[in-house]
C-alpha cells in the first residue's frame, strides 16, 4: 500500500511539473510570436465549454515592445548628452575667502570689509528640452509601476503564474532602464522638477509644444532632440496600450484555470507556430493577419497563403457531415450541424488553384489504448475534411490502462518509432497519397530539441513542398 501511494505521489509531482513547464514555455513563446510577426489583434484559445475562450490580449505584448522602445531612449539619451543644451546663468554672491569670480568694483565699498561682492559665471542644463527628457522617462517609469501594481494583485492559477512572473520581469527590465537613464548626473538634477511637470499633464503637453517651437525655430540647435520629439509620438500610443494592461482583458486571462489537456494543446500549438515563424520569418514578402474572431492567422508568401486554425475551420473548407442527410430510425426529425468535427488545428494551405489541408489533433496522454483510438479519429479526418494530412501527436506511449486486442498487436510498432520521433505513414495510391503522421511530443525540458526536430519535420512534410514551388 505504502508503495502504491508512493508511485501515486510521484505521478501527481510529474503531472506538476509538466504543467509547470509547459506554461512556463507557452505563455511567453506566444506573447514573443505577437512581437514578431507584429500581431495587432488578439489570438483566441477556444476552451473545452464552447462559450468559453482563452485570450491572450495583444496588450500583454507591450512590455516587449516598451523594451525595444526603452532601448531607443537610451541610445537617444546618449546622443542629447553628447550635445547637451545648457544656458548661461550669472550670479551675484559674497565671499570672505578665495575669490573665484569677477570682483563688482561698483559694490566693493558697500560690502568691505566683511566680504567682497563677485559676479559668477556657470552653466545650466535646467532648459525646457532637457527638462522634456528627464520627464519622458519619468512618464514611462510612473506608468510601469502602476501596471506592476495591478499584476502583482492577481492571485493566479499554477498555469497563468508564469505568464504572471513573465510580465512582472520585463516591467522590472524596463524599470530599471528608466532609472539606468535617469541615473546620468546632467538628468538627475532635473528629477524634482520633472517630476512636477508628470504630475500636471497641462504643463507637460505646454512644455512639450514650447520645446517643438523652438525646434522648428533652431532646427541646428535643436538637432539632438528631434529624435526624442519623434520618441514622444510613439510613446503616446505605446502609454495608451501599456495602460490597457490594467483592463479586464489581462485580468480575466490571467485568472483564468485552465486544464492539463488544453494546455498541452496550447503548448503543442506555440511549439508548431513557434517553429514555422523560425524558418519562414527571414523571407521578406511575408505578410501576417488575424481574422475578425482572432481563431485564424493567415500568412502570406507571395501567392502562398497558410491558414492556420485553432479549434476553428478555416473559410472554404467543409465538414461532409454537414451536408450529410440523417433520418432516425423512429422518428425523422433529425439534424445534423452539430455532428462535424472540430480538429484542434486545421491548417488549409493555397497557392493558385493548388490546395493542402493538414489537421492535427493534441493528446495529452501517455495511454498506448488512448493513443490507439485516436488513430481512428485521425484517418476519419482524412475522409471528413478530405484532408491530405492527418496528424496525431501525443506523450511517448507506455503500457495501455485497458489493454485489447488491437492494442496488444500493435503495441510494438508505437513503441519502436518513439527514438524516431513518431512515424509518417503514406496510404496508398487509391486514397490520392493521402498522410497518417503519428508525433511524440513531451512537454519535459530535456525532450525539447526532440520536440522541436518533430515540429520541423512535420513542417517539412505538410507545409514546405507548397512555398517551394513558390521560389
Amino acid at each position: 500500500m505504502r508503495d502504491q501511494h508512493s508511485h501515486s505521489n510521484y505521478t501527481s509531482q510529474k503531472s506538476h511539473n509538466e504543467l509547470e513547464f509547459m506554461a512556463n514555455y507557452t505563455w511567453p513563446t506566444l506573447l514573443s510570436l505577437y512581437e514578431k510577426l507584429r500581431l495587432h489583434k488578439h489570438i483566441v484559445f477556444r476552451n473545452v465549454d464552447p462559450n468559453s475562450y482563452i485570450e491572450l490580449p495583444v496588450e500583454a505584448s507591450e512590455p516587449l515592445k516598451m523594451l525595444k522602445m526603452l532601448m531607443d531612449l537610451f541610445h537617444i539619451v546618449k546622443n542629447i548628452l553628447q550635445r547637451m543644451q545648457r544656458t548661461i546663468i550669472e550670479d551675484v554672491r559674497l565671499t570672505s575667502g578665495d575669490i573665484r569670480g569677477k570682483i563688482l568694483a561698483n559694490l566693493v565699498a558697500k560690502y568691505l570689509p566683511t566680504a567682497i561682492p563677485v559676479k559668477i559665471t556657470s552653466l545650466s542644463v535646467n532648459t525646457p528640452a532637457n527638462v522634456l527628457l528627464t520627464s519622458t522617462v519619468l512618464e514611462i517609469s510612473d506608468k510601469l509601476y502602476d501596471v506592476k501594481k495591478v499584476i502583482q494583485a492577481l492571485n493566479t492559477s499554477v498555469i497563468m503564474r508564469p505568464l504572471k512572473d513573465f510580465l512582472l520581469k520585463k516591467i522590472d527590465e524596463l524599470i530599471s532602464l528608466c532609472n539606468t537613464i535617469l541615473m546620468d548626473p546632467m538628468l538627475h538634477s532635473l528629477i524634482p522638477h520633472s517630476k512636477l511637470m508628470v504630475r500636471n499633464p497641462k504643463k507637460l503637453k505646454e512644455l512639450e509644444a514650447q520645446v517643438r517651437f523652438e525646434a522648428t525655430v533652431r532646427p541646428r540647435e535643436y538637432q539632438a532632440y528631434m529624435k526624442l520629439l519623434e520618441f514622444r509620438e510613439r510613446l503616446k500610443e505605446n502609454v495608451r496600450i501599456l495602460e490597457g494592461i490594467k483592463c479586464n482583458k489581462l485580468q480575466e486571462s490571467l485568472l483564468l484555470d485552465i486544464g492539463g489537456s488544453k494546455l498541452y494543446e496550447l503548448f503543442c500549438f506555440t511549439l508548431f507556430l513557434d517553429s514555422l515563424v523560425e524558418i519562414i520569418q527571414n523571407d521578406q514578402k511575408l505578410k501576417v493577419d488575424v481574422d475578425e474572431k482572432g481563431q485564424v492567422i493567415t500568412l502570406t508568401i507571395s501567392d502562398c497563403t497558410i491558414n492556420i486554425a485553432y479549434n476553428a475551420i478555416p473559410r472554404g473548407v467543409g465538414s461532409r457531415l454537414r451536408h450529410a442527410k440523417v433520418y432516425g430510425l423512429i422518428k425523422n426529425s433529425l439534424k445534423v450541424s452539430k455532428l462535424g468535427g472540430l480538429p484542434d488545428t486545421m491548417i488549409l494551405i493555397k497557392r493558385g488553384d493548388e490546395e493542402r489541408r493538414i489537421v492535427i489533433d493534441y493528446k495529452y496522454t501517455d495511454d498506448l489504448g488512448y493513443i490507439v483510438q485516436a488513430r481512428f479519429k485521425a484517418l476519419a479526418y482524412l475522409y471528413e475534411f478530405d484532408a491530405d494530412i492527418s496528424v496525431i501527436i501525443a506523450k511517448t506511449p507506455k503500457n495501455a490502462e485497458i489493454p485489447d486486442e488491437e492494442v496488444v498487436d500493435a503495441k510494438d510498432f508505437y513503441r519502436t518509432i518513439v527514438t524516431r520521433g513518431g512515424a509518417c505513414i503514406v496510404i496508398n495510391h487509391e486514397t490520392k497519397g493521402k498522410i497518417l503522421v503519428i508525433a511524440y511530443v513531451n512537454p519535459t525540458e530535456d525532450w525539447m530539441d526532440l520536440n522541436r526536430m518533430v515540429m520541423r519535420s512535420l513542417i517539412y512534410i505538410g507545409i514546405l513542398p507548397m512555398l517551394r514551388k513558390n521560389s
